[in-house]
């Protein structure tokens, strides 16, 4: 019988250093890490696509900051010059991406530690070119797909609201396709 096999020491089987719950095996455990990077990437990925797609923004993506020397990285730096739409003041558009575990405390704390982050950033920008309008947003998928209502934000703020199905499905079938990787490693690992 299953339930038989399960050891009475209830340590991670990769770890062996935290207790092998749900979460620990999806956002915790160090030997996924490469898997983190590979879900939080397709987030980025796919925001980045629709970017492309949808708008005439120009979009950096992972890199070092384009409007002012500093040590923080947003996933996206999107940008709408004013001589491409004929505005007195261009936009510039922050969104870092966070894939916590399930559940709606996870996902309000992120948002909320990551805007906390990236608000010096925000403010350089703002002040190193004062006639454009710097927003900054958090796009907070939960690792099972929980989509984060304040997702519509950062979308609206790009131009991507009439999107916003398309990406919250895509956003949530590809957390869980990436999840459902962090799996396997730990069921299979030889005792």
């Amino acid at each position: 019988q299953p339930w038989q096999n399960i050891p009475a020491e209830r340590l991670c089987r990769r770890c062996k250093k935290e207790d092998e719950t749900l979460a620990h095996m999806l956002v915790c455990c160090l030997s996924m890490s490469p898997y983190w990077r590979c879900r939080h990437d397709t987030i980025v990925f796919l925001l980045e696509q629709q970017l492309r797609l949808h708008t005439d923004a120009i979009v950096y993506t992972n890199q070092e900051c384009q409007f002012v020397k500093s040590p923080l990285r947003v996933d996206l730096q999107v940008h709408f010059p004013n001589w491409r739409w004929k505005t007195k003041s261009a936009r510039i558009v922050l969104i870092d991406v966070k894939c916590p575990f399930n559940n709606e405390f996870n996902l309000k704390t992120q948002d909320e530690n990551n805007i906390d982050k990236y608000k010096p950033l925000r403010d350089a920008i703002a002040a190193a070119h004062p006639n454009t309008h710097v927003s900054l947003y958090t796009f907070v998928v939960g690792t099972l797909g929980s989509w984060y209502v304040k997702n519509a934000d950062p979308l609206a703020a790009v131009s991507l609201s009439k999107h916003l199905n398309f990406i919250a499905v895509q956003s949530a079938y590809y957390n869980i396709k990436w999840s459902s990787h962090f799996r396997e490693p730990h069921l299979n690992v030889a005792p």
